[in-house]
């Protein structure tokens, strides 16, 4: 054997030479591809391999973020639209970090502020296989304000509280909510 022929759909797809794999990129989502492989020598091309057919996994869509003022961060996404989908897992900075089965949201309450952190979400099939990453999203989780300290009551009349605090010390505050019971 002097090389390899890969077919694609019956067609002449490329020769590899002595090469034993074939990366075929640029294709469609969804659709089915038949390959086969065939030897060759100075005497011709040899038998082609028994086809094998795969169909190209769709990634979830649409990967979104909201975050709570509990600094909780909900991911939700479109799912897959593949047929044998059976669950999702989620990727924070390339790592898996949750298995959701087939939920399509996540909320994710551990993160330390001032960090950023880069989520995907990839679809898992009956067959065991892993489809591929969605697009990423990043997510800057915010150093949260100083709380104003010393909270006073500075009116003694009957039926008013008049309420003083010391600012926070952080520059960037816009304003302040006054909360009771």
């Amino acid at each position: 054997v002097e090389g390899y022929i890969v077919y694609r759909d019956n067609q002449y797809l490329a020769d590899v030479g002595n090469a034993t794999e074939y990366t075929d990129t640029g294709l469609a989502p969804g659709q089915t591809y038949t390959y086969q492989i065939a030897p060759y020598n100075s005497n011709g091309e040899g038998i082609r391999s028994s086809p094998y057919s795969v169909t190209v996994r769709r990634k979830p869509t649409n990967l979104t973020y909201t975050r709570d003022r509990y600094q909780r961060y909900t991911l939700s996404w479109q799912p897959s639209a593949d047929e044998n989908v059976a669950g999702y897992k989620v990727y924070r900075n390339g790592e898996v970090i949750a298995d959701v089965g087939n939920a399509t949201e996540y909320t994710d309450c551990t993160l330390s502020p001032g960090s950023t952190y880069t989520y995907q979400v990839a679809s898992y099939y009956t067959t065991g296989e892993q489809g591929p990453l969605s697009d990423p999203v990043t997510v800057e989780v915010p150093i949260p304000v100083t709380a104003p300290s010393g909270l006073t009551n500075t009116n003694s009349a009957p039926g008013n509280v008049t309420l003083s605090w010391n600012a926070s010390t952080d520059p960037n505050v816009a304003g302040y909510h006054v909360y009771r019971d």
